[in-house]
C-alpha cells in the first residue's frame, strides 16, 4: 500500500523513519489517523477524583507524577487504580514509609512545553518527579535530535530545583493498547524505540536522572484502552527504580523542611497568602472539620484535637471541645516547629524540653504534656498550620499516632480542596 509517497517496502527498511523526508511524508496520514482515534478516545473513561493518592505511613515520600500516556489513567476511573495510587502502595511496601503522590496530566502534554508547565509549579515540595511522556512524540515522529535537546533541557533545570532524583519512564510499547494496535501503530512504536534510546543515553550522563524501562505491558480486556493490571506492572518497576534513589533524602521527623530555593521571606509570604485566600469560616468546611476533630480525639484518646492556622504572628484555633482559646501567639508554638518539619511531630513530655515548657499551654491552664502534630498543606501546598493532639497525661512517643495522625490530616486537607 503506499502511503504518502512510500511503499511498503521502505517503510520496512532500517533507519526508514530517521529520515527527514520519510518523517514529513508521513505526517498527514499520521495526524488523519490520530483524529480517528482521538474520537475513539473521547469515550474511553478517565478518572475523575482529586490528582492526589497517598498511602500509609510515618514521614511520607512526596512524589510527583508529571505528562501524558500512562500518567492520565486511560481506562479507569480513579487514581487510585491507575498509575498514582499502585506507585504509592508500591514505593510505600518498599520504603516502610507512606508515600503522597501528586499527578498532573493531559492528553495532550508534550515534552516541548513540559518545562513552562513545570516552572510554575512549586517542585521544591517534593521529593522526586516521575516524568511519563513521549507517546504523542512518538506518534508524531518527532525528530529525535529534537527529543535529545528538550529532555537534555528539562532535566538541567529540574536538578536545580527538585531535591532528589527525576525519573525518566520510557513509552510503552504502543501497540500494546487497542486503539493503536495497528500497521502505523507500529511505525510509531519503532520511532518510540528510537526515542527510549535516547533517553537513556540523555539520563546516562545526567548525575540526578534515572531512566526506567517498561516491560511488556498486560495487554488490556477487549475494548479497553488500559486496566489496572497494566499501571499496577508499569508501578512495580517505577517504584523499584525510585525506592533505592530515595534513600538519599532526609526522613526523620527532627529534618527540617526547607522551602528551596525561597529564602525564609518569601516562603513566609506565600504561605501567609495561601492563609488568606482560605475561607475557615465555610459553613460545610466547620461541620465537617468539627467531626473530623472528633475522630481525631477519640481515635488518638487524648483530651482535645486541634486543627491551628498561623495568622501572621497568631495561631487560630479550632478545638474538639468546647475551650473558650480562640487564639494563641505564634511564637514558640508546638504548630510553628511543627510546619517547620519534614513530617509530624511528637513530643512525650513537654515539660522535659526546653522549647515548649514554657508555653502558656503548658506552663499554665491546661498544663498539656504530651503533644503530637502533623503539618496541613492548603490546596496550593503550603504549609498553613497543622492538625494537633494535647494531653495532660505525658506518654512514650509512638510512631503510630503519627502515621494515624497524617491520615487524618489528609483528610482535612481534602476537605480544604472540596470547599476551595
Amino acid at each position: 500500500m503506499a502511503t504518502g509517497g512510500a511503499n511498503s517496502e521502505e517503510l520496512g527498511k532500517p533507519g526508514f523513519l530517521h529520515a527527514e523526508s520519510a518523517k514529513r511524508r508521513l505526517a498527514p496520514l499520521m495526524r488523519l489517523w490520530r483524529m480517528g482515534i482521538e474520537t475513539k478516545l473521547a469515550q474511553t473513561p478517565r478518572p475523575y477524583d482529586e490528582p492526589n493518592v497517598s498511602a500509609r505511613g510515618k514521614n511520607s515520600d512526596r512524589i510527583l507524577i508529571f505528562g501524558a500516556g500512562l500518567a492520565v489513567g486511560w481506562g479507569v476511573t480513579t487514581h487510585d487504580l491507575a498509575l498514582p495510587g499502585f506507585l504509592a502502595r508500591s514505593l510505600s511496601s518498599l520504603t516502610g514509609r507512606g508515600t503522597d503522590v501528586d499527578v498532573v496530566a493531559h492528553p495532550d502534554n508534550r515534552l516541548d512545553g513540559a518545562l513552562e508547565q513545570l516552572r510554575a509549579m512549586r517542585l521544591w515540595r517534593y521529593d522526586a518527579v516521575v516524568i511519563v511522556l513521549g507517546v504523542n512524540e512518538a506518534l508524531e515522529l518527532v525528530q529525535l535530535e529534537k527529543w535529545r535537546h528538550d529532555l537534555s533541557e528539562l532535566l538541567a533545570e529540574l536538578g536545580e530545583v527538585v531535591r532528589a532524583p527525576v525519573l525518566v519512564v520510557a513509552i510503552p510499547k504502543i501497540r500494546s493498547i487497542p486503539v493503536y494496535n495497528s500497521a502505523l501503530g507500529g511505525l510509531a512504536e519503532s520511532h518510540a524505540a528510537g526515542l527510549n534510546r535516547e533517553s537513556a543515553q540523555v539520563c546516562a550522563v545526567t548525575p540526578h536522572a534515572v531512566f526506567v524501562p517498561l516491560p511488556h505491558l498486560a495487554f488490556p480486556a477487549r475494548h479497553r484502552h488500559r486496566g489496572p493490571e497494566s499501571y499496577a506492572d508499569a508501578a512495580t518497576v517505577i517504584a523499584s527504580a525510585l525506592a533505592p534513589a530515595l534513600e538519599h533524602s532526609p526522613h526523620e521527623t527532627d529534618d527540617p523542611y526547607r522551602p528551596f530555593p525561597h529564602d525564609e521571606a518569601e516562603a513566609e509570604a506565600e504561605r501567609q497568602a495561601a492563609v488568606d485566600s482560605i475561607d475557615l469560616s465555610d459553613v460545610e468546611f466547620r461541620r465537617a472539620l468539627d467531626e473530623l476533630l472528633g475522630i481525631t480525639q477519640a481515635s488518638l484518646q487524648v483530651r482535645m484535637a486541634v486543627l491551628t492556622v498561623l495568622d501572621h504572628d497568631k495561631q487560630l484555633i479550632r478545638t474538639s471541645t468546647r475551650t473558650p482559646i480562640t487564639e494563641l501567639p505564634r511564637a514558640g508554638s508546638f504548630c510553628d516547629t511543627t510546619i517547620r518539619l519534614r513530617g509530624g511531630m511528637v513530643v512525650p513530655d513537654a515539660l522535659d524540653d526546653e522549647r515548649f515548657r514554657d508555653y502558656p499551654l503548658v506552663a499554665g491552664d491546661p498544663a498539656f504534656r504530651y503533644y503530637a502534630g502533623f503539618p496541613i498543606e492548603s490546596p496550593s501546598g503550603e504549609r498553613i498550620g497543622a492538625l494537633c493532639v494535647f494531653d495532660p497525661e505525658p506518654r512514650e512517643a509512638d510512631e503510630a499516632d503519627l502515621t494515624r495522625l497524617r491520615d487524618l490530616a489528609l483528610m482535612v486537607q481534602r476537605r480544604l480542596r472540596t470547599s476551595d
